[in-house]
């Protein structure tokens, strides 16, 4: 049964247990590899590096009573985004390799607008048998 339920308004509707990676490339697919990259996960501020892929990539994320994660790439030590990710595709994926990219921008002219910088999923739990699914 494929992880990723559905994707809508910078929402991720997943399965319990999930590796989540992400990757920022810029347009031409270079990634940001052994970067240093600073992460807000809901009030937690981590500082990661990127590995040789260019990933960082998390096996246990903490949600809140929702399962609601929103991860944040920021300036050291300030709520302000880092305009290095303004020029940066945000690539995720998930485990059983499910890929998706992100843009969560728009275009205009030669100046990318992005809003790569907050994603959100949550965490939802998936029935074993069809019998206990509910039609909403």
């Amino acid at each position: 049964m494929p992880i990723l339920k559905s994707f809508q308004n910078n929402l991720f509707y997943i399965s319990e247990n999930v590796t989540l990676r992400f990757k920022l490339e810029y347009f031409n697919g270079s990634a940001l590899k052994n970067e240093l990259i600073y992460v807000q996960i809901g009030d937690d501020n981590f500082t990661l590096y990127t590995n040789e892929e260019g990933f960082i990539e998390f096996h246990t994320l903490t949600s809140d009573k929702e399962g609601t994660i929103t991860i944040k790439l920021l300036y050291p030590g300030s709520e302000q985004i880092s305009p290095i990710y303004y020029e940066c595709i945000l690539v995720i994926e998930m485990n059983l390799g499910q890929k998706f990219f992100y843009y969560g921008g728009y275009i205009i002219g030669f100046f990318c607008l992005c809003t790569i910088s907050v994603f959100t999923y949550k965490k939802i739990k998936v029935p074993k048998k069809v019998s206990d699914m509910k039609i909403k």
